[in-house]
């Protein structure tokens, strides 16, 4: 593999929600220097893969790389993972090649509703300076272990793939996956990693429409990945909106295999209408050869390609004539009790009753409409042509030319939005719940940060050539105060805080906005603009402004 583009060590280290400045300054990197004509022969960031059931707790990714005839003197981390499966738990560099090595600083940052995490790294900035690296990578040698990354895997995770995956521009200021040596930042060539889920066993409750006064049919489906030889299954419903008429086996796969319900040996129901003050609970219980088991075994054939492929009992509802008083839907909880004797959900595979994984259901009884607007953050303006994804669902729709939306005769419940506009920083939002009712459920102003663009002046802040402002920029002002080198081309960019010189205030501002969230740089800073000061500070030349 040919060398990837060096992207000044700007983008390495944009991960940190906190940090102790104290200190910190002085020899911040005082031996990063900055080279422009070097390149490298192999670069590689590479996620592992993980596999785990259900319930799992702490299983690691590991992240390695390869970086041949090169040191690292730092690297960061900026990764995605699918929150409706993984718990976060962090980066550990317990096992890797920064255990021996103790690194100066070592933050991570997570948003666990978005599912996004990034870690930095470097091996010295203390005072006085201590020079770490790791070395370089052989051709014909191993990679090095960089980090370990650790997840919970959700009772409820569904089985299946998922990918763990190595994305830029996370987070805000944005992250990025990058090697940083001597002060220069390699964007590495990114392999990203699978998380397997392994459990095939499943029980889903079925989603569907009805009407208050009316009645609605669900079944239970199984997802097993061996031969069936009976289950249970424990729901709970709100008594006050639904009655249970009945619990069967008629219609369901498992009456059409064996014939008819008489077939099969052991078939049990249960209804406890005073489960709770609110709740009503119905319970089912079936084996298929009872007491003695049969030669060969009377069994249902495995199904792993659905959630709904193969249904088990049949459930037929009478909905109260006000139960929209309760919201335009009805939860069917499929739910494991505790207790001396506890009602649960199990899947009988040969001999041994397994817990599968449960996804509960509802009836809804109307649709409803989304609609909202997407502006710059900066300039409140509307953007045309902004790809919104509505999250679980799956239902694209693009923003006119006065940046709106609009999702139609979805079900009513909670969703989430994935904003994605070339020349923007995508956006992920959460919390917003569609009525139903055939109403029109508007959501606030969504905003897309926009990515810096050329035009006449300066950024303050933007300081080497990679067009991204980060702690590489902060570095480069230090090397220059402190060292001398490299050179400043654009002194009125190095006047971060609009104090008309160059001093250790302006990377004190930059680190504080980048790693505290405060001491935002004066303007112009996202755009290109001019000085609106007077001083004798000059602007040669800056890269990304004429």
């Amino acid at each position: 593999m040919k060398s990837n583009s060096i992207i000044n060590y700007s983008k390495f280290l944009r991960t940190c929600s906190s940090i102790e400045l104290k200190g910190l300054l002085f020899g911040l990197c005082l031996y990063f220097t900055l080279s422009s004509s070097i390149t490298f022969a192999e670069n590689v960031l590479q996620m592992g893969d993980a596999r785990g059931e259900p319930g799992d707790r702490r299983v690691g990714i590991r992240i390695q790389g390869r970086h041949d005839g090169v040191e690292l003197h730092g690297f960061s981390l900026s990764v995605t993972y699918p929150t409706e499966v993984l718990r976060w738990i962090g980066f550990s560099k317990l096992g890797t090649a920064l255990e021996p090595i103790e690194p100066d600083f070592y933050i991570q940052k997570s948003d666990t509703e978005k599912g996004h995490g990034a870690l930095g790294v470097i091996l010295s900035y203390s005072h006085p300076i201590e020079y770490k690296e790791i070395p370089p990578t052989q051709a014909d040698g191993p990679p090095h272990t960089l980090a370990w990354l650790y997840f919970d895997i959700l009772s409820e995770a569904a089985v299946g793939d998922y990918p763990v995956t190595f994305q830029d521009e996370l987070f805000d200021p944005p992250l990025f996956n990058r090697f940083s040596h001597k002060g220069q930042s390699i964007n590495p060539f990114k392999i990203d990693g699978i998380f397997t889920i392994e459990t095939q066993e499943a029980l889903t409750m079925e989603s569907v429409q009805s009407f208050p006064g009316l009645r609605a049919t669900t079944f239970v489906h199984a997802r097993h990945s061996q031969p069936l030889r009976g289950y249970q299954i424990n729901m709970v419903f709100e008594k006050e909106r639904l009655t249970l008429e009945q619990a069967t086996l008629h219609g369901t796969d498992v009456a059409a295999h064996f014939g008819n319900q008489a077939n099969i040996d052991f078939f049990s129901t249960e209804l406890d209408p005073s489960y709770t003050l609110t709740l009503a609970r119905a319970a089912a219980g079936v084996i298929f050869d009872y007491p003695i088991p049969r030669d060969p075994p009377r069994v249902l054939p495995p199904q792993t390609a659905s959630l709904t492929g193969q249904s088990l009992v049949r459930y037929d509802f009478l909905i109260s004539d006000s139960a929209r008083e309760g919201g335009e839907y009805v939860l069917l909880k499929l739910e494991d009790e505790t207790g001396d004797q506890p009602n649960i959900n199990a899947l009988v595979l040969g001999l041994t009753s397994i817990l599968p994984q449960l996804n509960s259901g509802k009836i809804y009884f109307s649709t409803g409409d989304f609609t909202g607007r997407v502006v710059n953050e900066l300039t409140r303006e509307p953007i045309s042509g902004v790809e919104v994804i509505l999250d679980p669902v799956q239902n694209l729709a693009r923003t006119d030319h006065q940046g709106r939306f609009q999702f139609r005769s979805i079900p009513p419940g909670p969703y989430s939005l994935r904003l994605n506009k070339t020349g923007f920083f995508p956006s992920y939002q959460k919390g917003y719940e569609v009525e139903g009712l055939d109403q029109v459920t508007e959501a606030p102003d969504l905003f897309l940060f926009p990515r810096p663009t050329g035009g006449e002046g300066f950024r303050r802040g933007y300081l080497n050539e990679d067009d991204l402002l980060d702690i590489t920029d902060a570095i480069f002002l230090l090397s220059y105060l402190f060292l001398g080198d490299p050179q400043v081309t654009c002194e009125d960019a190095a006047d971060v805080n609009d104090d008309s010189r160059m001093d250790i205030t302006d990377p004190i501002t930059l680190l504080e906005f980048l790693f505290l969230g405060k001491s935002v740089p004066q303007a112009p800073f996202i755009e290109c603009g001019l000085d609106p000061s007077e001083d004798d500070l000059s602007c040669e030349q800056q890269f990304g402004c004429s």
